[in-house]
């Protein structure tokens, strides 16, 4: 029962944070949020909204990019090829460490 309130956790925070890059970011040109995530069962919310089209129903175009590694993502999130980064602290850590912008508004991999 408590990874299922985690699950609903998470895509709660997923779709806030999806609303908010909406709002701030949208334009007639640029409707699709791009998540960059790895293939591991610690992105299980972020898969599981998608298979039960929870962005969809919000009115969200979300676009999962699949990327090898957690550093990978943080480096795609800096470099603007993905808005939201679906990753650890660890390469969260690092990019911070070097200078990259992050800012953390929802935690993940904490069951794992």
């Amino acid at each position: 029962m408590k990874h299922y309130k985690l699950i609903i956790l998470f895509i709660f925070i997923l779709l806030l944070i999806a609303s908010s890059l909406w709002t701030f970011f949208a334009s007639d040109n640029q409707n699709v949020i791009e998540v960059g995530y790895l293939p591991t069962d610690h992105s299980a919310a972020l898969l599981v909204a998608k298979h039960n089209k929870t962005y969809e129903n919000n009115s969200l175009n979300v676009k999962t990019v699949q990327i090898n590694s957690g550093s990978n993502i943080v480096d795609a999130v800096a470099s603007g090829d993905v808005d939201i980064g679906y990753v650890g602290i660890t390469p969260v850590m690092q990019g911070i460490s070097k200078g990259v912008p992050i800012k953390v508004v929802g935690s993940v991999n904490m069951g794992g």
